[in-house]
């Protein structure tokens, strides 16, 4: 956590393949890199993958998971009520379990920078939930490859 801009999305040509996570359109049982997908490294979908268990508690990080539409829109509520959490320019402790910042560290880094590292996080957000709504008219599935 060492710079507060990781928080953000990637296509297929901008991901450092290693450490990512792939949104897939469909049912899908492993990362494939496509052109259609979103990334996300995998330190900066953490707060994502938060919103998505407390959502949705099939989901299970490192792993295939296929979610379908309905439980992405209830996955999406709870995305902008973090999203409206986020914008609040009082430091809230609350957010540290949101987020999942668990270490010293990463707690006293968030507090000392915590305005910026909450815009940083809602941009994703946002870019994702911008990306993911149209995709769900069109998909009755939706993959999160670990």
């Amino acid at each position: 956590m060492e710079n507060n801009n990781i928080y953000q999305m990637y296509n297929h040509k901008t991901i450092d393949r290693k450490e990512c996570i792939e949104i897939q359109l469909g049912r899908q049982k492993k990362k494939k890199f496509k052109d259609t997908s979103v990334f996300f490294s995998s330190e900066s979908f953490i707060p994502l993958g938060q919103t998505i268990w407390n959502n949705f508690r099939e989901y299970q990080p490192n792993s295939n998971v296929k979610i379908s539409t309905n439980e992405w829109l209830k996955i999406i509520r709870g995305l902008n009520k973090l999203s409206e959490l986020l914008q609040d320019s009082v430091y809230n402790e609350e957010l540290l379990d949101l987020l999942r910042f668990k270490t010293e560290d990463q707690k006293n880094l968030y507090k000392s920078d915590f305005t910026s590292i909450n815009k940083n996080i809602d941009n994703m957000i946002k870019s994702f939930i911008t990306w993911i709504e149209p995709n769900l008219q069109d998909h009755d599935y939706i993959t999160i490859n670990g």
